[in-house]
C-alpha cells in the first residue's frame, strides 16, 4: 500500500509523467491491473492520448475509467446489485410525485413547487446531502436550535422531503450516491484490484464520498498515484482548492498508517510540449502579487475588444484560419472557450459553418425544445385541458400530425378567428368564413380522430402504468419512430451529424422515461393533470450529449467544462466584467449565510459564493495557461442589443503584466485587419458587399476589395450573386403607378369607396393599394381589439335608439331609469351574440360586460342631456348614405368616371326654422379624437365633413334650404375625475365638461341657442364660450356658413383629386410626418413597404401643422376654397 502525489503548477507535465509512469509499468509486463481514474467527460481524450503515447505491447492491461465506470467494474465481478437503479429523470419524477403529495404540509416551499427549475434544485441538494454524508436527523436536530426564522422552514420542508423521498426508494431502489456507497463497500471484495496500480489526473477536489472511494483503493491497491495542480509557495492562495485536497488525502494515509511519496514537478525544465515563454510568464504572474512585468514585444498573446458579440466570434473565425493558413496548425490544435457558451454557441455555429470551419461544441442540451418531447406532452395537455388552441396547434406544428402544411394553416385560422376549443372540435364548424365548409369540417375530424383512443384510454382514474402504456401506444399509432428515422437520415445526408446524434438518442430517451414511471410510480393511481407535470419534470431531467463527429476539428466549450489538452492555441470570449470573473448568485435553495450556520453546528455542505470565486479564479488560471504557443482573449464593447459593456478586470491585469501588449478592436481597421478579412469565400462575401455599399456611398475603400470583386466576378459558382448585389445596391425602394390598365382590373367598378378609404390613400397610397387593391388582411384572432370596443358601443346605441323609436318615446322625455334598464337588457343581448360569444371567453371579457354597461349609462344618459338641454331633434341613427340608403350617395366625377362616397352616420339632429334646416352630424368616438381643422384641409380628418356634405347634397328640398349646423365627435366614456368636491351636482358638472363634444359649429347665435338653450360663459355640451357681452369668443371653434361652404367645396376636390390618383393606379410609397408621429407607427403593412429613410426615394410628406384662423384665412381668400394643397 502507498500513496504518491504527483504535484505541479499548470503545464509542468503532471500528465505526462502519469503516462511515463504507465509506460515504465507496461514494460515490465507484469499481471497487476493498472488504472487511469480521470472525470466522466475526460475519458475520451485520456484514452486517446494513452493510445498515442504509449508505443508498447499489452496496453490491454492499462484502463481509462471515471468512477462511474469504476463502479461497473466492481459490482459485475462481486454482485450485490438488488435494487434497481434509478437515475437523474428518475429522481426527479419521483420528487415531482413526493412534493405534490406534501403540498399541504410544506410551509415555505408550498409555491416554490410549482416553478420551473425547483425540482431540478431539489434534486441537487438531496445529491449533496448525501455525497457529504448529511441523513434527514441531521437537518431535524438543528431545527430546533432556531427561532422562528426562514431557515427552520426551509430545514422542517427539506427534512419533510428527503424522509419521504428515502422511505420511497428504501427496500426497492438505488440512486447514484447510495450506488456510490455500496460501492465503497464493495471495493475491499473486487479481487481484480488487489495489487493494482492507480492513478488520478484531472481532478482538483473530491466530495467526501469520492474520498471515502479513494481512501479503499489506497488500503485495496498496490499504490494510488493523484496528480494535483499544485505550488507548495501557493502564491496568492491560488492553489487553496487543491491545496485543501492534498491535506485531506495526507489525513487519510496518516490515519492508515500509509507510505506517501512526492513527485515536485515545478522545478521540471524539460516541460512536455514546451511554452513559449510569453505564456509561461503569463502563468507564473497571473495571479502573483507584486506581479513581474514582461518587457519583450509580445507576439503570441493578443487582446481583442469586439464591437459585439458577433464581431468577437468573427474574429475568432478570420484568426483560426490564419493559423492554418500560415503557421500550419490542424483543427485540433485549437480549442476555444467562452465564460457564457449559452450565449456565445449560437453565434459560433453561425459563423464557424459561414466559414467552413469544423467544430465540436462540447455541451449538454436540454430535450424540451425537440419536436418529439413537445407531440408527446402538447397531446396530453389536449386531453386534460380540453383541447385548448396553444396545444392543439402545437401539437399539428410538430410535423407528426396527419396534415398537409395548406390544412394546418386553414385549421389554424379557422379556430383562432372563432374561438374553438373543448367540445366544440367534436361537432361540425357551422360558421361561415367564406370559405368550403365541408372542407374544413374533413381537416377538423382528421384533428380529432387520433386523440378519441387516447382519452378513453387515460381519462378516469388510471395508474401510472396504464397511462404510459396508452401513451406509448398513442404515439407508436402517429408513427414518430418511422417519421423520426427519416428526419435522421435526412440530417445525415446534409452533414448535419450533430443533430442526427441528437435525434437518434432521442427515442430512447423517451422510451427511458417511460419505462422509469412505470418502474417507480407505475401502481399509483394518479390524475391525468399531475401525471403530465411528473412526466414533464422527468423529461427536464434528461440531457442529450453529443460526441464529436471526426478527431480534426476545433474543440469548443464552457470554460468550467472544456475538455482541451495538448492546446497549441486557445481562444477565450466573453472576457466582460461580471461574466469573467463572474458574479456569484445565491440561485440554490440554501444561502450562504444558512450553509454557515448548519457549517457551525457539524453539518458540512459544498461551497459557499466566497468558495466559488476561489474555485472561479482557480479555473481561469488553469483554462489560461493551457495553450503552448497563442492565446487570444477578447471581449464585446456592446452586446447583442446595442448596451455597453465593460471589459474584465483580468483585461486590466493582463496589460499590466504586458505592458506592451497593444490591445485591438474592429472598430477602427487598419491594412492588415482589412486584408484578414478576405479567407473563405462565403465569409468574405459579405465584406465585400458591406465595402461596395460604403463605395456606393461616396466613401473610400480598401484597393483590395476591388481585387476580391473581381475574383467573384470571375467565379462562376457566384456569378449570379454578384450581379444580383450590384442590383440591390442601387435598389429604389419605391413604386409609382400600376402599369396599363391594372388599376381597372384589380378596383371594383363603379368604384364605392367609404371615407376611411380616401383618408387611408392621402396617409400613403400604398397602403391603400395593399389593403383596398392586394385586400391584404391581418389574419382574425378570436379577442377583442380596440376597433371591437368602438363597435360594441355603437351597436348599444343603435339598439337604444331603435327600442326608443318602437316605444313611440320621445327622447326629450326619457327619464334616466328608463334610460338604465333599456342598456342593461340591450348590453346583455348584444353580449351573447357579440363576436361569436368572444366576452363570455375569459373572466377578463366577462368583467369588461359590466364597464360596457357602466360606460354606456353614463354616455348615453349624458348624451340624452345634450338633447333635451337644446332645440335640435335626433333626425336618425346609423343613417347610411350610398345606393340603398336613406340618403344618396355623394357623387365625385372625375376625367372618365364617377366615384360614390358611401358610409354610416352614427347620427343625425337637425333644427327647423323659417330659414331653413339646420343638420347636426355627430360620430361617436371610444377613444380620444380632437377635431382638428389642419388635419380636414391636408385631408387627415374628412369624416365629419363628408358626412355633412352627404346630409346636405342628399336631403335637398325644393320648400327649404338645408344649412350646416354643426359637424362634432361624442366620447363614449364614463371619465373619472379628480376633485375635492362632495356635491353630488357639482361632480355631474365635472363629468360633462369631460364629455363636451369636439367640432365645429355653425357661427350663429340663433344655432348655438339651440344646441345648447342655457348656454352661459362655457358651454358643456359644445365647444363654444361666450365673452360677457355675450359673442362668441375667439377659443370658440366655429364657422360662418361661408366658411362652411368653402371648406365643403375644398373637402370635395380632395377627395376628387386623391379619387382621380387612385383610379390612375397611384401607388407611391410616401407617408406623411407630422411633428413626431408618423402614419407608419400604427400601419399594418410596414413589413411589406419596407420603408426605410436610408433609401433616397424613401422620404416622410412633411405635415406643417396649420391653426385653425389659418385655415380658414387660406380658403377664404381663394373664395373658391380649391386651393391646392401644400405639403412642406
Amino acid at each position: 500500500m502507498g500513496v504518491t502525489y504527483i504535484i505541479g503548477r499548470s503545464g509542468t507535465g503532471k500528465t505526462f509523467q502519469i503516462l511515463n509512469e504507465l509506460q515504465n509499468k507496461l514494460i515490465e509486463k507484469n499481471e497487476r491491473k493498472l488504472i487511469l481514474l480521470v472525470p466522466e467527460q475526460y475519458t475520451l481524450q485520456a484514452e486517446r492520448d494513452l493510445i498515442q503515447q504509449l508505443d508498447v505491447e499489452g496496453i490491454i492491461s492499462a484502463e481509462v475509467l471515471s468512477f462511474t465506470r469504476l463502479a461497473y467494474y466492481v459490482f459485475k465481478e462481486v454482485g450485490g446489485l438488488t435494487k434497481v437503479k434509478i437515475d437523474n429523470l428518475g429522481k426527479s419524477m419521483v420528487l415531482k410525485r413526493i412534493v405534490n403529495e406534501l403540498e399541504r404540509d410544506l410551509t415555505i416551499y408550498k409555491k416554490a413547487i410549482k416553478q420551473n427549475g425547483f425540482i431540478d434544485k431539489l434534486n441537487d441538494l438531496i445529491k449533496e446531502f448525501k455525497q457529504y454524508d448529511i441523513a434527514p436527523y441531521d437537518l431535524i436536530n438543528n431545527i430546533d436550535r432556531l427561532d422562528e426564522n426562514t431557515l427552520k422552514f426551509k430545514l422542517q420542508d427539506m427534512a419533510l422531503i428527503y424522509s419521504a423521498f428515502n422511505g420511497y426508494l428504501k427496500g426497492k431502489y438505488i440512486d447514484n450516491e447510495d450506488h456510490i456507497n455500496l460501492l465503497i463497500e464493495s471495493i475491499e471484495k473486487a479481487s481484480f484490484l488487489d495489487e493494482a496500480e492507480v492513478w488520478i489526473d484531472g481532478f482538483h477536489q473530491f466530495t467526501p464520498q469520492t474520498l471515502r472511494i479513494i481512501e479503499k483503493l489506497i488500503l485495496k491497491c498496490k499504490n494510488v498515484s493523484v496528480a494535483l495542480t499544485y505550488d507548495i509557495k501557493n502564491e496568492a492562495n491560488l492553489f487553496f482548492l487543491t491545496q485543501r485536497t492534498l491535506f485531506k488525502l495526507r489525513d487519510i494515509a496518516k490515519q492508515h498508517n500509509i507510505d506517501e511519496k512526492f513527485v515536485d514537478l515545478n522545478q521540471n525544465t524539460n516541460i512536455v510540449g514546451i511554452r513559449n515563454q510569453e505564456i509561461d510568464h503569463l502563468e507564473k504572474n497571473l495571479y502573483k502579487y507584486p506581479y513581474k512585468p514582461y518587457l519583450n514585444k509580445v507576439n503570441n498573446i493578443h487582446i481583442f475588444a469586439g464591437s459585439n458579440l458577433y464581431s468577437e466570434v468573427e474574429k475568432v473565425a478570420t484568426e483560426v484560419i490564419r493559423l492554418l493558413r500560415d503557421h500550419q496548425y490542424r483543427y485540433k490544435d485549437i480549442a476555444i472557450v467562452a465564460a457564457n457558451i449559452k450565449g456565445y454557441g449560437p453565434l459560433i455555429k453561425r459563423v464557424f459553418d459561414e466559414y467552413d470551419i469544423p467544430f465540436f461544441i462540447d455541451e449538454k442540451r436540454d430535450i424540451m425544445s425537440n419536436p418529439i418531447i413537445e407531440v408527446i406532452l402538447a397531446s396530453l395537455r389536449i386531453v386534460y385541458k380540453g383541447y385548448q388552441y396553444v396545444d392543439v396547434i402545437s401539437f399539428l406544428k410538430t410535423g407528426f400530425s396527419s396534415l398537409t402544411k395548406s390544412e394546418i394553416e386553414e385549421i389554424e385560422n379557422y379556430v383562432l378567428q372563432f374561438g374553438i376549443k373543448g367540445s366544440l372540435w367534436f361537432k361540425d364548424f357551422t360558421i361561415d368564413l367564406n370559405k368550403n365548409l365541408d372542407e374544413i369540417n374533413v381537416i377538423r375530424k382528421k384533428v380529432v380522430e387520433p386523440f378519441i383512443e387516447l382519452e378513453k384510454s387515460i381519462k378516469g382514474n388510471k395508474t401510472v402504468t396504464e397511462i404510459t402504456e396508452a401513451l406509448f401506444y398513442f404515439i407508436d399509432r402517429l408513427r414518430i419512430k418511422e417519421q423520426l428515422e427519416i428526419w435522421i437520415n435526412k440530417q445525415k445526408s446534409i452533414g448535419q451529424y450533430d443533430s442526427a446524434h441528437e435525434n437518434s438518442q432521442i427515442w430512447n430517451i423517451v422510451m427511458e422515461v417511460f419505462n422509469q414511471l412505470s418502474e417507480i410510480l407505475g401502481k399509483n393511481e394518479i390524475k391525468l393533470k399531475e401525471y403530465y407535470k411528473v412526466l414533464e419534470s422527468g423529461f427536464m431531467a434528461c440531457e442529450v450529449g453529443v460526441i464529436p463527429s471526426t478527431i480534426d476539428q476545433v474543440l469548443i466549450g464552457n470554460i468550467e467544462r472544456s475538455r482541451s489538452q495538448n492546446i497549441r492555441a486557445l481562444f477565450v470570449l466573453g472576457i466582460n466584467d461580471g461574466v469573467l470573473p463572474s458574479v456569484q448568485d445565491e440561485d440554490g435553495i440554501l444561502l450562504d449565510h444558512e450553509k454557515q450556520y448548519l457549517q457551525d453546528n457539524g453539518v458540512f455542505l459544498s461551497s459557499n459564493s466566497d468558495s466559488k470565486i476561489v474555485e472561479e479564479r482557480f479555473t481561469i488560471y488553469t483554462v489560461l495557461t493551457k495553450p503552448t504557443q497563442y492565446l487570444h482573449m477578447s471581449y464585446a464593447i456592446a452586446d447583442q442589443e446595442g448596451r455597453a459593456l465593460r471589459p474584465s478586470i483580468l483585461i486590466d491585469q493582463f496589460k499590466k503584466t504586458f505592458p506592451l501588449l497593444e490591445p485591438k478592436s474592429d472598430l477602427i481597421l487598419n491594412n492588415d485587419q482589412e486584408i484578414q478579412l478576405v479567407s473563405r469565400d462565403r465569409s468574405t462575401f459579405k465584406y465585400l458587399v458591406h465595402n461596395l455599399r460604403k463605395y456606393a456611398d461616396m466613401e473610400r475603400i480598401h484597393e483590395i476589395w476591388w481585387e476580391v470583386y473581381k475574383w467573384y466576378c470571375s467565379s462562376e459558382k457566384w456569378k449570379e450573386k454578384i450581379d444580383k448585389t450590384i442590383a440591390a445596391l442601387f435598389h429604389e425602394n419605391q413604386v409609382y403607378y400600376l402599369k396599363g390598365n391594372q388599376s381597372k382590373l384589380i378596383y371594383d367598378k363603379p368604384i364605392k369607396a367609404s371615407v376611411s378609404r380616401l383618408e387611408t390613400y392621402i396617409n400613403c397610397p400604398f397602403a391603400h393599394f395593399v389593403q383596398y387593391g392586394l385586400k391584404a388582411k391581418e389574419r382574425r384572432e378570436y379577442q377583442l381589439r380596440i376597433p371591437d370596443i368602438g363597435k360594441l358601443y355603437h351597436d348599444v346605441i343603435d339598439h337604444f335608439a331603435k327600442k326608443i323609436k318602437e316605444d313611440g318615446l320621445d327622447w326629450h322625455e326619457i327619464t334616466e331609469e328608463q334610460c338604465h334598464n333599456n342598456i342593461e337588457q340591450i348590453v346583455q343581448e348584444i353580449s351573447v351574440k357579440f363576436e361569436n360569444g368572444v366576452l363570455y371567453s375569459t373572466h377578463k371579457y366577462r368583467y369588461l360586460i359590466t364597464r360596457l354597461n357602466r360606460i354606456c349609462k353614463r354616455a348615453i344618459w349624458t348624451m340624452i342631456e345634450h338633447i333635451k338641454m337644446g332645440d335640435f331633434k335626433p333626425w336618425g341613427h346609423e343613417v347610411y348614405f350610398g345606393e340603398t340608403g336613406e340618403i344618396s350617395a355623394v357623387e365625385i366625377e372625375l376625367n372618365d368616371e364617377v366615384i360614390f362616397l358611401e358610409g354610416r352616420i352614427d347620427r343625425v339632429d337637425f333644427f327647423e326654422d323659417e330659414t331653413g334646416v339646420y343638420y347636426k352630424v355627430v360620430d361617436y368616438k371610444s377613444g380620444e379624437k380632437e377635431f382638428n381643422l389642419s388635419d380636414v384641409y391636408f385631408g387627415f380628418q374628412l369624416q365629419l365633413m363628408i358626412y355633412l356634405e352627404a346630409m346636405i347634397s342628399g336631403a335637398k328640398s325644393a320648400n327649404y334650404d338645408i344649412k350646416p349646423g354643426g359637424i362634432l365627435y361624442y366620447k363614449i366614456d364614463d371619465p373619472m375625475i379628480s376633485s375635492n368636491e362632495t356635491n353630488a351636482e357639482q361632480i355631474i358638472k365635472e363629468i360633462n365638461k369631460k364629455l363636451k363634444m369636439k367640432g365645429l359649429v355653425l357661427n350663429d347665435p340663433k344655432i348655438i341657442k339651440s344646441l345648447h338653450k342655457d348656454i352661459e360663459k362655457h358651454s358643456t355640451i359644445i365647444p363654444v364660450s361666450l365673452n360677457t357681452n355675450g359673442e362668441v369668443s375667439k377659443n370658440s371653434s366655429v364657422a360662418t356658413e361661408e366658411e362652411f361652404k368653402v371648406l365643403l367645396k375644398h373637402v370635395r376636390n380632395l377627395v376628387k383629386q386623391a379619387s382621380q390618383e387612385i383610379v390612375d393606379g397611384h401607388i407611391k410609397i410616401d407617408p406623411c410626418k407630422k411633428g413626431k408621429t408618423t402614419t407608419c407607427i400604427y400601419c399594418n403593412f410596414k413589413t411589406i413597404c419596407q420603408f426605410d429613410k436610408s433609401f433616397n426615394d424613401n422620404k416622410y410628406r412633411i405635415i406643417k401643422e396649420l391653426k385653425n384662423e389659418e385655415v380658414i384665412e387660406k380658403l377664404v381668400r381663394t373664395k373658391e376654397g380649391d386651393e391646392d394643397v401644400q405639403l412642406d
